[in-house]
Formats: structure tokens, sequence, C-alpha cells
């Protein structure tokens, strides 16, 4: 009889070796390769399975640009040796932004002084596109500010191995980022799947706002796309 899987969370720092961290990158595209949100950014463009070098280089620089200010986590089968060859994947990849931190931020300097110096690859979006999202996102971040009135953490991305769902990864990896953040701090992230929203209930979120953004160019389907904003309010008792 095969032996089940064990997996256990971990923290991506910028020590981590290269070859993780670019296994954490093809994790995320192969998760959001049909991703409503991303196929809305990058109108006419191959999904996000198709990993070209470009693409590649783009996304581990994003992982370091989480890094530098923020927290990036993962999922690591602890079964057997791990062979991090050109094709593998982690499990699972979250990024959060927590409060912040005079420490953090003092250790990774180093990285963010090498992404200033370092050139920006492109991913292929519509920049457009790209500008009304963080428009919406912004503002969307400004009202739950003045709602929470208090010290919030931000999950970007929660990115589960397509090959993996169904083995309870993606609670694995969200209830570890919950633990770090702890029950005194809300934490907020915004679903880009409506299907996912019974998921993040069942977690403890709670959805608090629609947002549907529109290029503008004309009001068809394609031109539109949702995402839903969710907060895990502050679980301690006072």
């Amino acid at each position: 009889m095969a032996a089940v899987p064990q997996f256990e969370a971990f923290e991506l720092t910028p020590q981590t070796s290269s070859a993780i961290i670019a296994a954490a990158a093809r994790t995320v595209c192969h998760a959001f390769s049909d991703d409503p949100l991303i196929r809305w950014l990058r109108p006419g463009k191959k999904s996000w399975s198709f990993i070209p070098p470009a693409l590649m280089a783009w996304q581990k620089r994003r992982i370091y640009e989480t890094m530098s200010s923020g927290r990036v986590f993962g999922i690591r089968n602890v079964s057997g040796v791990a062979i991090y060859d050109e094709n593998a994947r982690l499990p699972g990849v979250a990024f959060a932004y927590g409060p912040f931190k005079w420490k953090l931020w003092l250790s990774r300097l180093p990285t963010r002084l090498w992404l200033w110096l370092t050139a920006q690859e492109a991913d292929g979006s519509d920049q457009n596109r790209v500008a009304l999202m963080m428009a919406e996102h912004d503002a969307t971040m400004a009202s739950l500010d003045h709602k929470l009135k208090a010290p919030k953490w931000y999950i970007e991305v929660v990115a589960v191995d397509p090959d993996l769902q169904g083995l309870g990864l993606g609670k694995q990896l969200l209830r570890h980022v919950l633990d770090v953040a702890g029950p005194a701090s809300p934490v907020v992230l915004e679903s880009t799947k409506e299907s996912n929203i019974g998921f993040y209930n069942k977690m403890g979120f709670q959805l608090e706002h629609v947002m549907s953004i529109t290029d503008g160019k004309d009001t068809a389907d394609e031109s539109t796309v949702q995402m839903w904003a969710m907060i895990r309010e502050s679980t301690k008792t006072m």
C-alpha cells in the first residue's frame, strides 16, 4: 500500500533556494491558468499554464517583490526527498501582507535594492485593465480600512497545484496564514472566483463587497470581471 503523503506549511524567504522559488512560481501560474481575472487582464494571450521564460521571470520577481514587504508561504511534501527540477511545483503557495514591522522591513532591504537595480519583465497584461483593477482594489481596501479601524492582514494569493486539489491543502495553507496573522488581526482577501466563496466562508470569512470592473471599451460580458472582497474579523475575545 502506498504511503499517504504528508504535507507541512513553511515560509519562503529571500534565502530560499532559487529552485524552490521557481517551483512556487509554476504553482501560481498553473493554479491561476483558468482564473477569470487573469484572463481578463491578458485578453488574447495564452493561458498561464504555458510558461515562457519571460512569464517565468516575471512570476519569480513577483514572489521576491512580495517578500520585500510581505510574506510568502508554501506547502511542501515531507513524505520523501523533494526533487526541484525544471518542472517541479510546490503543492501550495500564498502571498500575504501584515501590518508594518520594522524588523521585517529592515531584513528585506537587500531584496528591495536588488529589485530596484534589476529590470522588470512584462507578463503581457493589458496595462489599462491593470490600472482599472488597481483603482478598484485601492478604493475597496480604503473602505475596509475605515470600517475595520485596526491594522489588517491582506492575503493576495492562495494557490494550490491543480494536480493536488481535493487533499485539503488550500485549507491547510490558509489556516497557517491565519495562525501567523493571529486572532487579534482582521484578515482581508479578494476572491476572483464566485465558486470559492463557500470555501472562504468555512474558513471564517464573510462577503463584504462585490467589485465589478469594466474596461470602458464596451459593455460586453468579456469586458467585465468581478472580484469578491471578504473579511475575517478579529476573533480575539476581550
